[in-house]
């Protein structure tokens, strides 16, 4: 073929590209499917390596998927104006090693929201090489700045385009073209770049929601009584994390440990198991933190948490911008 017609051919085989892309794309959103990005330790060394700034309008967030499906950053940022926020919860995960990193990293002199519990604090089975250490770690060792960028571009793409769901590779379709997967469908949850995860509860049979609560409720009870007693030994464990918040606030940074909210049949068992005033009051008595529970914040109190633990996307806004208000009502971010 001379060469004169190559650039037809490119020009050709591009415009059948685009066009199947298109028809699969647009296939995929009839049937429900939605772009979500695929959450990994490189996405997350991305954004934590935005934290690594001396500028101090920087604000993180650490936590496990509670504070993911509850706060909203693009609703902070508008809140925020000038502010880096960075969305660093990780699912099924204790927060403590996220909270080190930043304390760790001389750079860091912005505010950290610290979204954790009684049971975290005080994590015996907390040990390197597992949860959210294999997240720094990857930062630390593995992501150069070049690997980090790339997987950006990357969660861009996948948040634009349904083809690129994670959900969508070709196993997970075999198996559900072929019956082998009675599950697979669209999907309630929903990851963005900023990689908060937005869950859509009106799409989950009412009776696997609360098959979901009751389970969650079930695990965090499990957790609380594994907790070292008396509450002294529980205290002495939970005021380790006091070195890193003192290095972060040396720095001239905030740290802010916040408790989330919990739902009524979590509430009575956790006032029962481990009184606020020998535990949590009691930490926060002796913290040089900003240390808030939800239960003391108006708006956040009564909040639901349909499946026990995450928030429904539609209450995203009202719990971020009540938890705004309470950190605006502290002085959190004066002088900034």
């Amino acid at each position: 073929m001379p060469d004169r017609h190559w650039g037809r051919t490119w020009a050709l085989s591009l415009v059948l590209a685009s066009t199947a892309i298109v028809l699969i794309e647009g296939s995929w959103r009839t049937q429900g499917f939605r772009p979500s990005v695929g959450d990994d330790p490189a996405l997350w060394a991305y954004h934590r390596g935005r934290m690594s700034t001396s500028h101090p309008k920087t604000f993180a967030l650490v936590g496990t998927s509670s504070i993911q499906s509850a706060f909203s950053v693009r609703t902070a940022r508008t809140r925020l104006p000038g502010y880096r926020i960075a969305q660093l919860a990780v699912r099924g995960s204790n927060p403590i090693p996220s909270l080190e990193s930043l304390a760790h990293d001389p750079k860091f002199r912005g505010i950290v929201i610290c979204s954790t519990t009684e049971s975290q604090m005080a994590d015996v089975s907390l040990v390197p090489g597992k949860g959210q250490y294999v997240y720094v770690d990857w930062f630390r060792r593995d992501s150069s700045l070049y690997r980090r960028l790339d997987r950006a571009l990357a969660a861009r793409v996948e948040e634009a385009l349904v083809v690129r769901n994670p959900r969508l590779g070709f196993a997970n379709i075999f198996q559900g073209v072929f019956g082998r997967s009675a599950g697979f469908g669209p999907s309630p949850r929903i990851m963005n770049f900023e990689r908060s995860r937005l869950l859509d509860f009106e799409q989950v049979p009412r009776q696997q929601v609360k098959t979901w609560r009751n389970k969650q409720v079930l695990g965090w009870r499990t957790n609380l009584r594994r907790l070292p007693r008396p509450a002294r030994a529980w205290l002495a464990r939970a005021r380790q994390l006091e070195s890193g918040i003192e290095r972060i606030q040396q720095r001239g940074g905030r740290v802010v440990i916040f408790h989330p909210p919990l739902v009524p049949e979590s509430r009575t068992f956790t006032e029962q198991a481990v009184p606020r005033e020998d535990y949590w009051d009691a930490f926060a008595a002796g913290s040089s933190a900003l240390v808030i529970h939800a239960l003391d914040v108006p708006g956040l109190a009564d909040i639901d948490f349909p499946d026990g633990s995450h928030l429904d996307y539609r209450d995203r806004n009202k719990f971020t911008h009540a938890l705004l208000d309470e950190l605006e009502r502290h002085g959190t971010f004066n002088g900034r």
